[in-house]
């Protein structure tokens, strides 16, 4: 396979938090081992307890300090929750004591709760984020930037030190709405689905080169990714049952009608090792070539989690 992969080191936790040390015992171990990317989840409330996640922002920069050499994301930062001229410079300053490693994935959620917390109206999420897109690429570039939108105002700002990387770091969108699609074709230099069957991604991925090409630029200048929930295990039936609960929550929360089992067998990768190497597989054939993998059942060790994962998944898919 030529995608890339990457594994979610910073994830909802629904039982309890690993230790802090964990944390950068985690990014070192992916580092060493050879994924391609890590990646930073972000929420700022819940409507309940008992949901263990650390801000997006602040887990990314120590991220940037645990690691040299492997890209680091956000997957996704839940951009209108705050002010984007404050992210241009967090992430121009990580980017920059990063050495230029980042990429910034951006999306609105779907959780009131993060958006009353804040104060920014729930329904304004989609134009908000649109607007935010245009501050961070208007403040990435050199000399003084100015910008008059609905939300946001400001006059001859400048964000010294700039990224490293030229224009700021890739900007990729989150999402499966055909709001979230369009964003991405006309605003994003790639693209995270998530909960998506095989067909579902090839056929949104045409939609986000349709809005590309509208726009006027290039679908081929575009990485199209893929959140994938993960979970392997000798006996493939036994992985089964040990996501079926997990999976009826999701499969509540964004589909509907879907079944824990649909979920397995059509949008996760769950099984054995060889069948969860095939899911990718068939996930590349529809056109992802990048890999946010993200475990759906962690156990208390979060570094064994991820040795098992590239030992039993990422490397046997690299060299098939």
């Amino acid at each position: 396979m030529e995608a890339r992969f990457g594994i979610v080191g910073s994830g909802l936790k629904p039982y309890s938090m690993p230790s802090p040390e964990s944390f950068r015992a985690l990014a070192e171990r992916a580092e060493d081992l050879g994924y391609d990317s890590i990646w930073i989840a972000d929420r700022i409330a819940s409507g309940q307890g008992g949901m263990f996640l650390l801000e997006g922002m602040v887990t990314l920069a120590a991220f940037v300090g645990y690691t040299r050499r492997i890209t680091l994301g956000t997957s996704v930062l839940l951009l209108p929750l705050r002010h984007p001229a404050l992210v241009a410079k967090q992430v121009a300053s990580l980017d920059y004591l990063s050495g230029g490693r980042l990429i910034t994935a951006v999306g609105i959620g779907e959780n009131p709760k993060d958006y009353e917390a804040v104060q920014v109206p729930y329904r304004e999420r989609g134009a908000r984020v649109d607007e935010a897109i245009a501050v961070l690429r208007r403040l990435w570039d050199e000399g003084p930037a100015s910008f008059e939108g609905r939300f946001f105002r400001f006059e001859d700002v400048w964000i010294e030190p700039g990224p490293i990387q030229a224009g700021g770091p890739p900007i990729w969108v989150g999402g499966a709405s055909e709001a979230a699609l369009r964003r991405a074709g006309r605003l994003g230099d790639g693209w995270i689905g998530y909960m998506l069957t095989t067909e579902r991604y090839e056929h949104s991925l045409g939609v986000i080169r349709d809005h590309a090409r509208e726009a006027g630029r290039d679908p081929d200048a575009f990485t199209p990714g893929l959140m994938l929930p993960i979970h392997t295990d000798p006996d493939g039936d036994r992985a089964r049952r040990d996501v079926h609960e997990r999976l009826t929550v999701l499969a509540n929360r964004y589909k509907g009608h879907a079944t824990a089992d649909f979920l397995a067998r059509e949008v996760c990768a769950v099984g054995t090792p060889e069948e969860c190497v095939d899911k990718l597989k068939a996930f590349e054939e529809a056109g992802v070539r990048s890999f946010v993998l993200n475990p759906i059942v962690p156990s208390s060790d979060p570094v064994s989690d991820c040795e098992r994962l590239f030992e039993e998944v990422v490397s046997v898919a690299r060299s098939s």
